[in-house]
């Protein structure tokens, strides 16, 4: 039979691994909150590099017909200048 010192050693031992133990759940439990934030935040800013190039992409082609508008107009009033010479 164990003695009653023996029994208190095995009680402190299992104590001292459910403590661990928690420990080690709770710094898990940190660690995927950390990991979830992390991915959201990479997530977000993945969204926001693609709408940044994809209105950049807008922006270049009304540029292109804007730029492509005035170089029409600029050679219609260089005909019409050439005309009446």
């Amino acid at each position: 039979m164990a003695t009653l010192e023996e029994v208190k050693a095995q009680r402190d031992a299992a104590s001292a691994a459910v403590d661990a133990w928690g420990l080690a759940a709770d710094q898990a439990a940190q660690d995927a909150t950390a990991a979830a934030s992390a991915s959201a935040i990479a997530g977000t800013a993945s969204q926001a590099a693609a709408d940044s190039a994809a209105l950049a992409a807008a922006k270049k082609s009304q540029a292109q017909a804007e730029a492509q508008k005035l170089a029409d107009m600029i050679g219609g009033a260089e005909a019409v200048a050439r005309r009446k010479r």
